[in-house]
Formats: C-alpha cells, structure tokens, sequence
C-alpha cells in the first residue's frame, strides 16, 4: 500500500559513550579478594573517634579527647588556608 521512494537506506545512529566512570579493564580472578584495594573505614567520628560512621550518626555519648583535638587542628588548619588566600587577593 506504501508508494516505493528511492532514499538511501536509514542506518542507526553513531555509537556514543554514556556519561560516567568506565569499567575496569581488568577482571579479578576468582581466588583474589574483591575488597583488596577499598577503605570501608573513610569515615572517622569527631566524637568518639572510631571509624565506620561521623559525628552525626554517633551513637556514644562519651567524648573522646583525641578526637576533639583532632577536629580543632582541622579547623585551624582551615583558618589558616583562609587567611593565606585573603591575603592573595588583597595583596
């Protein structure tokens, strides 16, 4: 029922790479460990200082100093790298 036209014949579109991270080219073997290479202890608590969750989610409700200390330093060493880009800007 169609007419018959003389076009060219319609080809899909080009191939294009989907947007995120690529695959790993290499694949593990069976005996090797899947978690060699991966930290599941990035988070520390600024509380109580152990690792696997942040202050947040902190169920302890003793303060570990060391922990405190350690969030002062950050917080110092934040102000300094303000200060220095301040005085970048303004100098």
């Amino acid at each position: 029922m169609w007419p018959e036209v003389e076009v060219d014949e319609i080809l899909p579109p080009s191939y294009k790479r989907g947007p995120g991270r690529p695959k790993k080219l290499r694949r593990r073997e069976p005996d090797e460990d899947p978690n060699k290479g991966r930290t599941t202890t990035c988070y520390r608590c600024t509380k109580c200082g152990k690792n696997g969750h942040n202050t947040r989610s902190c169920l302890s409700q003793v303060t570990n100093p060391e922990a405190a200390k350690r969030k002062v330093i950050i917080l110092l060493v934040y102000i300094y790298h303000i200060c220095i880009v301040y005085l970048m800007i303004y100098n």
